[in-house]
């Protein structure tokens, strides 16, 4: 069997196209980006050591620092108004992280969190926070309780860690 993430499509994917809410085109351009991939990383040629691959396999130095410029390469910025980013490492000494994923691990992961056995799980965990340890100090707030954002007594806190930083960082989004 293929490795389907969740019972969703196959579940409710018909109806989808049924009402016209999805294509069958981009059904077929999913599909076939999923079979090039199976097919890159040797899933169809048959070879026991493929299947027998795992945690002690993946969680080399190589593979780690492989991941990491994975994760570099594949962040996506979605407004940069004027020069702000790239952050210039030079120009500062402390940084603000605010926001409920300020501090987050398991959420990072999304659906792949259910269980800590998943084959997705990561050999470790990096938090936000401590990710921007590594280019100056970091004052943490979380600004908000949860991702809904129903305690807001946070907030004060989150805005004085920014006023007192030379770059603030807020780390927002959704969850399970």
């Amino acid at each position: 069997a293929l490795p389907i993430c969740g019972a969703y499509y196959p579940k409710y994917l018909g109806n989808a196209v049924n009402q016209g809410k999805v294509r069958e085109s981009n059904i077929d351009e999913a599909l076939q980006n999923l079979y090039i991939v199976l097919l890159r990383a040797g899933y169809f040629d048959g070879l026991p050591a493929y299947k027998a691959l795992g945690k002690n396999d993946i969680c080399t130095n190589r593979s780690i620092e492989l991941a990491t410029q994975v994760a570099r390469e594949g962040i996506t910025l979605l407004k940069n108004d004027g020069p702000t980013l790239p952050l210039n490492t030079a120009t500062f000494k402390t940084l603000a992280v605010v926001g409920p994923h300020a501090n987050a691990t398991i959420a990072m992961l999304g659906n792949y969190a259910f269980e800590s056995k998943h084959p997705g799980s990561p050999c470790h965990y990096t938090s936000p926070i401590d990710g921007f340890s590594t280019y100056g100090k970091v004052n943490y707030a979380a600004g908000c309780g949860d991702i809904a954002c129903n305690k807001t007594s946070l907030i004060p806190q989150a805005v004085e860690s920014a006023k007192i930083a030379d770059a603030t960082i807020i780390l927002v989004g959704l969850d399970l």
